[in-house]
């Protein structure tokens, strides 16, 4: 089992290696960075190590350090400049205003920062090793252990992928996530959980073959904090936060990242489900917004069911504001002008939450309204995989319920039905012999959101 997994780690991280490009690597002196390191060291590849430190001197700091010593690699360690300028920074790029996410990324956006100035194309990460080889406590005390780094894998995309992914993306890099690689994933989810957590180690067997692949025993059993303890990061907001007066740290960066939108709903699933996902990214909702179009045909706005907008809204407890429009094709943007434009003044809203996937017709437009009223534009679906956003949205509690069809497959037996898992299997079987969009992007079917986590209560509705 040593052998196999020690080739596919090698093989994971070479394969990752670009034709053109210059590499660099997300260190911190533990056994995943090092490993990686190590493992590029062996095979003659260039490549630029990088770790973030406060002013004083932690424990990544140190350990990076030694390890880029011993093992001949090229270092570079970055220091915050102006801590509260680079929160609110990270915090836009990555659309997050929770304490914990951006403690996280603060630290990731300084090394990606400063390796994107050194041209840096290609940025590896060991990011998924603590899901695959049961890093955390909770994997300690799971009954099960991989079934619980399965249940890990699963939201490790939402949690820390797209974060990371937004982070590279921002300053034209490539993120290398070799262990997220199919076929390790695969073999290393077979691997028993005795040899993940054994001698009170966690990620036990990785570190073993670690130490076989020339990874020295320091490094490869080292028990590594968390990134932002790790560097220092959550010390320096914790002594900014009492220099500006604030007890907790998080209520400092509650207060300094504090940014009110408004979100566009239509009663339907996209719309509501953007701002669900904006909600638990820890914005605050201030006002919903409506528009009641005239025109069944409308380019931008979802008609059915908008008369139940008012119980969503008090099911929420969040007000809401319409807007009428005759729906003719580009004058609906005056409407939608007005409408924002009325957010802004009575709540002071600073963005606007939308639920486009793919339509770039309806993005773009709300995008420059947005730009020209001097707002940000949110758009937390965009390009993701459709059949994995109905997924989710069923996962996370979304109780949505078809009101209209207009494709070729669908019958009278479709409205009113409950978009559940049955359902999905069957909208993509019609999908694949219609040529339809699953997510009903090209508005082969209308959905209403009758209950969801955020709701009080279930909308009453009359579908069957």
């Amino acid at each position: 089992m040593h052998n196999e997994l020690k080739q596919l780690i090698t093989k994971s991280i070479l394969n990752e290696i670009p034709k053109h490009g210059k590499i660099g690597v997300l260190f911190s002196g533990g056994v995943d960075s090092t490993l990686i390191a190590k493992i590029l060291k062996d095979n003659n590849i260039d490549f630029i190590c990088y770790t973030t430190s406060s002013e004083e001197d932690y424990k990544d700091c140190i350990f990076a350090k030694k390890a880029a010593e011993e093992l001949g690699f090229e270092l570079e360690i970055v220091k915050p400049k102006n801590l509260e300028k680079e929160l609110i920074e990270v915090s836009n790029i990555i659309e997050n205003v929770t304490y914990v996410t951006v403690s996280i990324a603060l630290p990731l956006y300084l090394s990606i920062k400063k390796a994107s100035e050194d041209g840096i194309t290609h940025l590896f990460s060991g990011l998924g090793t603590e899901e695959l080889y049961a890093g955390y406590e909770r994997h300690a005390h799971a009954k099960n252990i991989n079934e619980e780094c399965k249940r890990g894998l699963d939201s490790l995309k939402e949690r820390d992928l797209d974060r990371d992914n937004s982070l590279a993306k921002y300053f034209n890099i490539a993120l290398l996530t070799p262990f997220l690689n199919k076929d390790l994933i695969s073999h290393s989810l077979k691997i028993p959980g005795n040899l993940k957590i054994k001698d009170g180690h966690k990620k036990y067997i990785l570190r073993q073959v670690s130490e076989e692949l020339g990874v020295p025993k320091e490094y490869a059993w080292r028990q590594k904090l968390a990134v932002q303890y790790g560097s220092g990061i959550d010390k320096d907001i914790e002594r900014l936060a009492k220099s500006k007066g604030f007890k907790f740290k998080s209520d400092y960066v509650g207060d300094l990242l504090n940014i009110k939108v408004g979100a566009l709903i239509s009663t339907g699933k996209d719309s509501l489900f953007a701002m669900y996902k904006m909600m638990k990214k820890g914005y605050e909702i201030s006002c919903l917004m409506t528009i009641k179009s005239k025109n069944e045909d409308s380019y931008m706005f979802h008609t059915p069911t908008i008369e139940l907008a008012s119980d969503i809204s008090n099911s929420i407890g969040i007000p809401i504001i319409f807007q009428k429009t005759d729906g003719n094709k580009e004058d609906e943007l005056k409407d939608l002008e007005k409408l924002i434009k009325t957010a802004i003044e009575q709540y002071k809203i600073q963005g606007i939450i939308s639920g486009a996937i793919a339509s770039e017709y309806q993005k773009k437009r709300i995008h420059n309204i947005c730009n020209k009223l001097g707002i940000k534009s949110y758009t937390p679906l965009w390009g993701e995989d459709q059949e994995q956003l109905l997924n989710e949205m069923i996962n996370k509690g979304f109780t949505i319920i078809i009101t209209k069809t207009a494709a070729e497959g669908f019958d009278k037996k479709w409205i009113g039905r409950i978009l559940d898992k049955h359902t999905l299997e069957e909208l993509k079987k019609l999908s694949k012999t219609y040529n339809l969009n699953v997510m009903g992007e090209g508005g082969e079917y209308e959905t209403l959101v009758v209950n969801a986590p955020f709701y009080r209560n279930e909308i009453k509705h009359s579908f069957k």
